[in-house]
This record gives structure tokens, sequence and C-alpha cells, in this order.
């Protein structure tokens, strides 16, 4: 009777996420569903927390914010510890790659992603917005 019980595992969408939440579970665990399609989960503020509005921004104004986030990133590991950068960048980009999963020119965005991650000489920044160039303004915006 006092037991709180949580889901783990087999969720995959916000829809999931009303469904096992309307049979009165008390959490519901979706790490690798949001990992594998991010933006699928845009509206969880409005649909699942009862928001009035959903905070979230278009995509190309989250990957603004989080481009500037990157640079500072990178350059607090460069100057803090060098030796460690290299790997951070990698991480800092990497992170963005499944935002357009599902969606026109999502694996054009992953194939320009990854060689920006392979060429050193680019900010975080800088290889994120040149793999941005290949998606239409319909789905940035």
């Amino acid at each position: 009777p006092g037991l709180k019980f949580s889901i783990n595992g087999g969720v995959e969408t916000l829809q999931d996420v009303e469904d096992q939440l309307s049979h009165g579970v008390h959490g519901v665990m979706v790490g690798r569903a949001v990992i594998n399609r991010p933006w699928a989960w845009s509206q969880v503020d409005t649909r699942i927390y009862g928001e009035a509005e959903n905070p979230a921004l278009n995509r190309r104004q989250v990957l603004e914010a989080y481009s500037v986030y990157a640079d500072r990133e990178f350059a607090r590991a460069e100057a803090e510890n060098p030796r460690y950068a290299p790997s951070l960048r990698r991480n800092l980009i990497r992170h963005t790659a499944n935002f357009f999963a599902s969606e026109r020119n999502g694996k054009r965005y992953r194939v320009e992603l990854d060689a920006g991650m392979g060429d050193k000489r680019l900010k975080p920044s800088r290889a994120i917005h040149q793999a941005m160039e290949v998606l239409e303004d319909a789905i940035l915006d």
C-alpha cells in the first residue's frame, strides 16, 4: 500500500509514458529513448508535467544555445586540462548526433557532424553549424 513503483525499460515515446502513468505508476525511466530521439521529448513539460506553455525552443535555438555552452566548456578544458580537451570536444559535438533522428536529412546531418568531429581545428560550435547547413529551415525552426 505504501510502495511506489517506477517502470524502467520498454518505454519509447511520450505516449508510452502517459499510458504508464495512467495506470498509476510513480515514475517512468526513459534514458535511452531520450538519447535516441531527443526532440521527440520536447513536449514533456506540457504533456507530462502540466505546464501551461511549452518552454522548449525550436531546434535551431536549442543548438545555438548549446553551441555557446559547448565552446565555453571546450575552452575551459583547453585551459585547465589540455590532454582532456580533445575527447571532451568530440563528446560535446557527438551529443547532438540524434537531434534530427527520423527527420529529412537527419543522416546527412550525422555524416557532416562526424566530419566536423574529425577536423580538430574546428570549435564545437563550428562543427555543429556546418552540419546544420544540410537541414531545411522547416526542420530547424
